[in-house]
């Protein structure tokens, strides 16, 4: 004759633990993956890829980057920090120099919220807060907020 084993019944799942662990260990891989050393790659127009070591070597592409050209930095494998800069432009009486964009996560339509919008006059801060950025999401020093929307005629692409 055959019987039928009881099983254990099953544990209750807690929601909250549930997240909190989930949130630490995607926590833990993004610092692996960023200590770990996933190449940083300078993107012409992102369409190649350099891998760029330091961010002396990032301030002379930036420096190379011509009239209308643009360029990417991120993290090879991450979809984490990244940042696009374009070559420096002379705008008269306004404000000249590199745009630049710092965004959090990579992104398909729109600009998210988050998105710092900047332009620098010097390729040697503008490399600098790429890097920082790229290499260890450090947000820019003493810059405003990030937006949340571009107004219109506040964007630089």
């Amino acid at each position: 004759m055959t019987t039928i084993v009881e099983l254990p019944s099953l544990p209750t799942i807690d929601e909250n633990r549930l997240a909190r662990d989930v949130e630490a260990w995607l926590a833990f891989e993004t610092a692996t993956a960023t200590a770990t050393g996933h190449d940083i790659v300078w993107c012409p127009h992102w369409a190649t890829e350099i891998v760029v070591n330091n961010v002396d070597s990032l301030r002379t592409l930036i420096s190379a980057l011509s009239a209308g050209e643009f360029a990417g930095l991120k993290r090879r494998g991450s979809s984490g920090p990244w940042a696009q800069v374009r070559a420096f432009e002379d705008r008269g009486d306004l404000v000249g120099g590199w745009p630049f964009e710092l965004h959090k996560h990579r992104w398909t339509l729109g600009v998210p919220d988050g998105v710092w919008k900047l332009i620098g006059d010097q390729s040697s801060d503008v490399a600098a807060h790429l890097w920082n950025w790229v290499a260890a999401c450090a947000a820019p020093a003493e810059q405003p907020q990030p937006t949340t929307r571009p107004r219109a005629g506040q964007g630089y692409w």
